[in-house]
């Protein structure tokens, strides 16, 4: 309604005129008797449907406009969370990575005999390891996709 009366300055006024004329006509009808003067409490009544369905269909389109603020607002608010989400996971990988790729690239987690890694034990220790050797890079990719996989 805020937005309303800031934008729409004379819809406003005369929604709120004929929210004013209708209490009015409504305080008017209270004091006339419906059986001692039938005339007048029927053209009181008539003026009051009359400006009920006025009034009802600026509210309808008041509200509807107000609805359609909301939704855009939120919609707005939703795409704003998304895309502050989409850039503190992408910076937060990114940073991931770094560490692991130039600061643990030559960090031995784990040493084995060669031969009991078999035809892995040349992948385990990239990117730069000895044979025999498993780097923090890879058990962390390891690590990570197994966990994907057991959650999901």
């Amino acid at each position: 309604m805020v937005v309303d009366a800031i934008f729409h300055r004379e819809a406003y006024r005369k929604f709120v005129l004929i929210w004013q004329e209708l209490r009015k006509a409504r305080r008017d009808l209270a004091r006339i008797s419906a059986q001692d003067d039938f005339a007048k409490w029927a053209r009181q009544q008539r003026l009051i449907d009359r400006l009920q369905a006025d009034y009802d269909q600026l509210s309808k389109i008041y509200f509807d406009l107000a609805d359609e603020l909301e939704g855009e607002r939120r919609t707005s608010v939703m795409k704003r969370q998304f895309l502050t989400s989409l850039i503190v996971r992408i910076v937060t990988y990114v940073a991931t990575m770094w560490v692991l790729i130039w600061r643990m690239a030559g960090v031995s987690v784990l040493t084995m005999p060669s031969d009991l890694l078999g035809p892995f034990g040349k992948i385990l220790c990239l990117p730069k390891l000895a044979h025999g050797q498993i780097s923090a890079v890879v058990l962390y990719s390891l690590v990570t996709a197994s966990i994907k996989r057991i959650c999901s």
